[in-house]
């Protein structure tokens, strides 16, 4: 009887623990997530194709009056294409090239290099839409002066 009540008292403290340990987990993940999402392309940073950073990141499912955050998101297409969205609205593009299968050198999606120039697959971009919409620190961050958030891509 003694020892069957030492297990179980044993195994309740184990899932306390667990069901304590997978919320916080969960939060850090998410937190960290949230912070590769939002931070911008600093000098060195690569936007694979596919991949897209967003200016409020998972606060933009709340209004923009509580979050004092204006939604915005730049995404790498899968067509050598990096285009930036506002309100559903297309604010620019930048058209670059698209890595050859063969190609092992080349670095496919948009990359800001240390001389804050912007290349897409190796290959300076053309810019169309609206150019004073080139905010510096979000999306490009080219003084690298924000933390260092890009080690989770």
């Amino acid at each position: 009887g003694e020892r069957s009540a030492e297990k179980s008292s044993s195994g309740g403290v184990v899932a306390t623990l667990v069901s304590l340990f997978i919320p916080i987990l969960i939060a850090a993940i998410f937190y960290k997530l949230n912070e590769f999402v939002t931070s911008p392309l600093r000098p060195g940073d690569v936007l694979y194709p596919g991949l897209f950073r967003s200016k409020c990141g998972v606060l933009s499912v709340l209004p923009e009056s509580i979050t004092n955050c204006e939604p915005a998101l730049v995404k790498m297409g899968t067509d050598g294409v990096l285009t930036m969205y506002r309100g559903g609205e297309v604010v620019w593009e930048m058209k670059g090239g698209v890595c050859k299968e063969d190609d092992e050198t080349c670095v496919p999606g948009a990359t800001l290099g240390e001389d804050g120039k912007i290349t897409i697959a190796g290959t300076r971009v053309k810019h169309t839409g609206t150019k004073n919409e080139l905010v510096n620190p979000w999306p490009f961050d080219t003084e690298g002066a924000s933390g260092d958030g890009g080690w989770f891509f």
